[in-house]
């Protein structure tokens, strides 16, 4: 509970300082509300834990800590034992402290070794992506889909992925994944930007409006949520399902606008 405090915590923050799983996952302050709930509820009832979701949290404890402790401290923890959970915790903090090539090398390892598991798979698409190499990133998440294909953080990084090419045709494929994990998060803001970004490359500029005005509602700022909504409509081609969309926005919200 403490490290999910911590992620909690990060909201507050500027995004800049925001941590990478910070900001491609679900809002851990919602995370952390839920898993309170849980603790309330069962307190110490819960039923024992197979070996697969035993190994499965072990290695969830390790990539959080990986993520919220000093990264010098997980390498040096790291640096004399060859598990699985310990490689990948150290690609992890090579990550953050900005080795990439020292990160990548460690994923190739464990995704050579565990070619089903979907986790790394994900993880070396973060990596190829922030190396720049968004092709190689995009058949890295598309990998992952291929074991957990409802997972809305790779169906989002996919998107990004394939935005980053900067290959047109790639964009409805990138559209489909970021739809995809919006009906699945459909309260995580930065899915509607991430939307808003492959709609406007896309050249569909009332749909792009419209997902940043939807952001908008979710981050609480209903006077930009009109104003983009007002845009949408002063599309003169306007699909219905748009309209209908972006007049909703302006009857719950318009009077709230200056």
């Amino acid at each position: 509970e403490q490290m999910m405090r911590r992620m909690a915590a990060q909201r507050a923050l500027p995004e800049s300082r925001q941590s990478q799983y910070y900001q491609t996952h679900p809002d851990s302050a919602q995370r952390l509300a839920v898993y309170q709930d849980h603790a309330r509820q069962d307190g110490n009832k819960s039923a024992p834990l197979s070996t697969n979701d035993t190994n499965l949290m072990n290695r969830l404890i390790a990539k959080l800590r990986a993520y919220s402790e000093p990264a010098y401290s997980i390498l040096r923890q790291t640096a004399k034992t060859d598990s699985a959970d310990a490689i990948y915790s150290h690609a992890i903090a090579q990550y953050r402290r900005g080795d990439l090539a020292a990160a990548i090398t460690l994923m190739d390892q464990l995704c050579a070794a565990n070619p089903n598991d979907p986790f790394y798979h994900e993880f070396r698409g973060d990596i190829l992506l922030s190396m720049a190499k968004a092709d190689a990133a995009a058949a890295a998440y598309e990998t992952a889909l291929r074991f957990r294909p409802d997972s809305p953080q790779i169906l989002v990084n996919l998107g990004r992925a394939l935005i980053a090419t900067n290959d047109k045709k790639r964009l409805s494929r990138a559209i489909e994944a970021i739809s995809a994990a919006q009906r699945t998060e459909p309260k995580w803001a930065f899915i509607r930007r991430q939307l808003a970004i492959a709609y406007g490359r896309n050249g569909d500029i009332a749909a792009a409006d419209l997902a940043l005005a939807e952001e908008a509602i979710l981050l609480g700022d209903d006077q930009q949520a009109v104003r983009m909504a007002k845009r949408v409509l002063a599309d003169g081609r306007l699909k219905d399902d748009l309209r209908n969309r972006a007049n909703d926005i302006l009857f719950r919200f318009g009077k709230l606008a200056p």
